[in-house]
């Protein structure tokens, strides 16, 4: 299980480095590219059944360029260590990612994200931009990433309004959340 994260992780990070190699010679910038993610326990489950991560994520090729904060969502079923796409989750995907939308929606418009919704409205339609989740104690947290003016958004939508639309794999997956255990500090 910790092969697969390590993976997914090191592929997103792979996945950056042709767009650093090109652009990077372009930029008058002379520090080193960053590339950064963060373990969010709020955004993290863990059991004998999945393993499932959101996490916050920076991609520059110079500290503080605008769009470089986004979101990268793993999913694993245990202990086959399958990766778990988000129309896995629904019976009917389109329907299930209509669902998950317009309740996300809902959500970052009570918060100051609420304006992205309207001036940015294509990167949230109903589609692979709700491809980066994790299905938390809360419900399906899910993130966009920084567009224009808009920083990263997250939301989580609870799982009673999800439930109707999810698949047996899903409904699986859900019942089989789990808060992972704190670690128990060492002392000397």
């Amino acid at each position: 299980m910790n092969a697969a994260l390590r993976g997914a992780v090191l592929a997103d990070q792979r996945a950056c480095a042709p767009y650093a190699r090109r652009e990077k010679p372009k930029i008058q910038y002379k520090a080193h590219s960053v590339y950064r993610t963060v373990v969010d326990r709020r955004l993290l489950s863990a059991s004998t059944v999945d393993v499932s991560t959101l996490m916050p994520t920076t991609r520059e090729l110079f500290s503080g360029q605008h769009g470089g904060d986004g979101w990268l969502g793993i999913t694993v079923r245990v202990p086959s260590v399958t990766r778990v796409t988000i129309p896995d989750l629904f019976r009917s995907p389109n329907r299930g990612l209509r669902v998950l939308a317009a309740a996300w929606k809902a959500r970052i418009r009570r918060g100051p994200g609420g304006p992205c919704l309207w001036i940015y409205s294509d990167v949230y339609e109903a589609t692979e931009n709700y491809g980066a989740f994790a299905l938390t104690a809360r419900g399906i947290a899910v993130g966009s990433p920084e567009v224009a003016a808009c920083y990263r958004l997250v939301a989580t939508v609870p799982y009673r309004v999800l439930r109707p639309y999810l698949s047996d794999l899903g409904s699986s997956l859900v019942d089989g959340v789990r808060v992972p255990a704190k670690r128990k500090e060492s002392r000397p």
